[in-house]
């Protein structure tokens, strides 16, 4: 195993580079933290190219480090110096560089399609419900917040190694694309008088989510088959965009 203990470490200047979006599309690189995230990647099968671990941490991570140095280069960074690499308050003192996905091919379930989602947390969460709710297809439309976001692989907690997902699609096109594929395509919107329980049959969906502000885009609901909402009873104006999805999906996919 190899010792890092200087910041002038090309791969602490690596990894430093990877936290901003522009080096994580040059190098095709995104930064995992955390023993979940890392024993997802593995288990899927995914490239991981280096691991990094705390020297404070050694101790903690005996078992793990004697597993991974039989798959990975191991690099043992000294605590000061990893500080800086992590961005989580309460670190395992664990991360890795993974290269990028390949994009999958979709498959014949449900798909969720987002329109300028800007929020990393919300991006993960809706990734990971997905997962869980059997939305194997997730596309991003361009303008939503990077797939890539440390903040978003946080949230998806793995799901984004178990779905087909795609980024920087036009939704326009995709959807005419799905809509000859057999789908049905609905839209959330608060200004719709159609509540999404007068959804009854079963089908092939896609359920299209908008950014956090102002919606989907006009443009885009007007070549929706549906548009549906979800009822408010108290005083809030809307549901947070995942909270939203969530719902939507889950209702959907019990159909």
């Amino acid at each position: 195993m190899n010792i890092i203990e200087s910041n002038s470490n090309k791969h602490v200047k690596h990894i430093l580079k990877l936290k901003a979006k522009k080096y994580r599309e040059q190098y095709k690189e995104f930064i995992l933290e955390g023993l979940k995230l890392i024993d997802e990647a593995i288990i899927a099968k995914e490239n991981i190219r280096a691991i990094y671990v705390s020297s404070s941490n050694i101790n903690d991570l005996k078992v793990e480090i004697e597993n991974y140095k039989e798959m990975y280069p191991i690099f043992i960074v000294e605590e000061n110096i990893f500080k800086k690499l992590t961005s989580m308050q309460n670190s395992e003192g664990v991360l890795a560089i993974n290269r990028f996905q390949d994009e999958r091919e979709l498959d014949d379930s449900n798909v969720i399609i987002l329109d300028r989602v800007q929020d990393p947390g919300n991006l993960g969460t809706i990734i990971r419900t997905g997962d869980a709710a059997g939305f194997n297809n997730i596309i991003c439309g361009e303008g939503c917040v990077d797939i890539y976001n440390e903040k978003t692989i946080r949230a998806s907690m793995g799901s984004l190694f178990h779905v087909n997902l795609r980024k920087d699609v036009d939704i326009l096109n995709e959807i005419v694309n799905l809509k000859q594929a057999g789908y049905i395509v609905i839209g959330s919107d608060l200004g719709t008088d159609y509540y999404y329980t007068d959804l009854c049959e079963k089908k092939k969906y896609v359920l299209v989510i908008g950014n956090e502000s102002n919606g989907i885009k006009e443009e885009i609901l007007n070549i929706c088959d549906e548009r549906i909402k979800i009822p408010i009873y108290g005083q809030a104006e809307s549901l947070n965009a995942s909270v939203a999805a969530g719902i939507l999906m889950y209702y959907i996919a019990s159909l």
